[in-house]
């Protein structure tokens, strides 16, 4: 049996760990006619199996952050990682992939992300390098990259690249962004950067039974993976009446990073006609039946709009060095894709204001845009193609 391997860590967002069970299920469909077998390697705190029905979940050492630091790494129980537990993850994850010997890697963001990780990828790489049978790397990244803080990590990223890593997958599409629009591309891996077309997790297109009647032509409000979610949905919710939507009902999609105690706050403070959900995966549906939807720009949610063919009303994550979300919105925006309000200083009255213009404008995109939505497919194929040579 042949064996695929992707590597996965969840730190804060979640529209990596959708895109990665996309890719790691679209590999084990195809790979079915080879006899490959996918094992997904998850680093995080989350779990993956039920993301990855069709592949084996081997679980690390679980690695997590606290209070969005990303360099303050937590373990399952919220105390601080000790060099002991990076030790023994570090041993963990190279017996995994010594006993798999799977004829393809797939590193999720590194080293272009996940630095923080190096302390046991970089051993896991030196170790395949010196095997017969190497197995093919790949780099899985998505279409917006944040530069460095510090410039002198270009060089290390470069040299990582081309010590460790044969193929750069880019999850986006080139006629509408290329990666570097984002990021400052080295030369001396520019060749190794294969196009793939947006990952679209499919799931989210199919209907799934909720607790909550489905009325159609109401506001969606949605959080992506809702850890840093809390404050546009608070702001929706008082903004729903100065809308010329506040007749419709408004259903705000926490998502399933959102912590307790924010959700119940939102509950305890909506008003009539404002329903709340935890999560659930069929998000495309609700935008595609919606009257208008509102979200970040993560990858997931415009995936989703783009699905559902609606232009949504994009409220960009950015603080700190996070900007991926506002350059993935503005270039929707010169597309006519979405609209977008910043999220800085953001008030009821400027969403509300936000939401008449774009409900005037309109939300239905006809004709569709003509932009890549099968990456998973297309990533499929380029994996089984190289391990079958």
């Amino acid at each position: 049996m042949t064996s695929v391997v992707f590597y996965i860590q969840h730190l804060l967002g979640m529209g990596h760990v959708h895109r990665t069970a996309a890719l790691a299920e679209a590999v084990a469909q195809a790979g079915k006619r080879l006899d490959v077998e996918v094992v997904v390697i998850n680093g995080g705190t989350n779990d993956m199996t039920t993301m990855v029905p069709n592949c084996r979940v081997e679980q690390l050492p679980p690695i997590g952050i606290h209070e969005r630091d990303f360099n303050d790494h937590r373990d399952a129980d919220g105390n601080p990682v000790t060099d002991e537990y990076r030790h023994a993850r570090t041993r963990r994850l190279i017996a995994l992939v010594k006993t798999i010997k799977p004829a393809a890697l797939v590193l999720e963001l590194y080293p272009f992300g996940r630095r923080g990780f190096k302390f046991e990828l970089e051993p896991l790489l030196t170790e395949i390098a010196d095997w017969d049978d190497r197995p093919i790397t790949i780099s899985s990244v998505r279409d917006v990259l944040v530069p460095p803080s510090k410039e002198k990590r270009l060089p290390w990223i470069a040299d990582q690249l081309s010590q460790h890593i044969d193929h750069i997958l880019v999850h986006g599409d080139p006629k509408f962004m290329r990666l570097e629009d984002s990021f400052p591309v080295d030369p001396s891996y520019a060749n190794r950067l294969t196009y793939t077309g947006f990952v679209v997790d499919q799931r989210s297109a199919r209907p799934v039974i909720s607790a909550f009647q489905e009325p159609g032509e109401e506001v969606v409000v949605s959080a992506g993976g809702g850890a840093v979610g809390y404050d546009l949905l608070a702001c929706a919710m008082s903004a729903k009446s100065h809308t010329i939507l506040a007749d419709r009902r408004w259903h705000l999609i926490c998502g399933p990073s959102m912590p307790g105690e924010d959700i119940a706050r939102l509950m305890n403070h909506a008003p009539e006609g404002v329903v709340i959900e935890k999560a659930r995966p069929d998000m495309a549906v609700l935008h595609s039946t919606a009257a208008l939807s509102i979200g970040q720009a993560g990858y997931n949610t415009v995936m989703e709009w783009l699905l559902a063919g609606r232009r949504g009303l994009a409220v960009p994550y950015d603080e700190g060095q996070e900007t991926e979300q506002r350059v993935r919105a503005d270039r929707l925006m010169q597309h006519g894709l979405v609209h977008v309000e910043p999220a800085e200083g953001l008030t009821p009255e400027r969403l509300a204001a936000a939401v008449n213009r774009l409900w005037e404008e309109g939300t239905v995109l006809d004709p569709r845009p003509e932009i890549s939505l099968d990456g998973a497919g297309k990533t499929a194929a380029f994996i089984l193609e190289h391990i079958d040579r």
